[in-house]
C-alpha cells in the first residue's frame, strides 16, 4: 500500500474497498497498479490509499507474486532474489515492525515514492 500513484505504472480499479487500519479507520482505496522496482522484481496490486501515512509491504503477496524469500527474525530482516541469489534489501525491527533501511537504490526509491 502506498498513499501517491506517482511512481506506479498501469494503474486501475473500479471498485469503492477500503483497508481497516490499526487504529479502526476505513480508509478508502482510490486505485491499483503495478510497480517495476528491478529488472526481476515488480510489485503486483500495489494499493494506493491517499490517507495512508507509511508504505505497507505484504510479505507474503511479495514471496507470492515474485522470485524472493524474506529472513525474519526478532531484530532484523532480509529480501532475497532467488534468481540471482543475492540480498536484494534489509532493514532492522523496531517494536515489532521491520523497517526497510538499505539494499538496492531503485527497490527503496520505489517503496518511498
Amino acid at each position: 500500500m502506498t498513499n501517491s500513484s506517482t511512481h506506479l505504472h498501469h494503474s486501475s480499479y473500479a471498485g469503492n474497498d477500503q483497508v481497516v487500519v490499526v487504529n479502526g479507520n476505513l480508509l478508502n482505496i482510490t486505485s491499483t497498479s503495478t510497480s517495476h522496482v528491478l529488472k526481476n522484481l515488480k510489485l503486483l496490486d500495489v494499493l494506493v490509499v491517499p490517507h495512508i501515512t507509511k508504505n505497507l509491504l505484504s510479505i507474503s503477496k511479495l514471496t507470492h507474486d515474485s522470485p524472493v524469500d524474506v529472513i525474519l527474525s526478532n531484530t532484523f530482516f532480509a529480501i532475497q532474489n532467488l534468481t540471482i541469489m543475492e540480498s536484494i534489501a534489509k532493514g532492522r525491527c523496531e517494536a515489532g515492525v521491520y523497517i526497510l533501511e538499505q539494499g538496492n537504490e531503485t527497490f527503496l526509491a520505489a517503496l518511498r515514492n
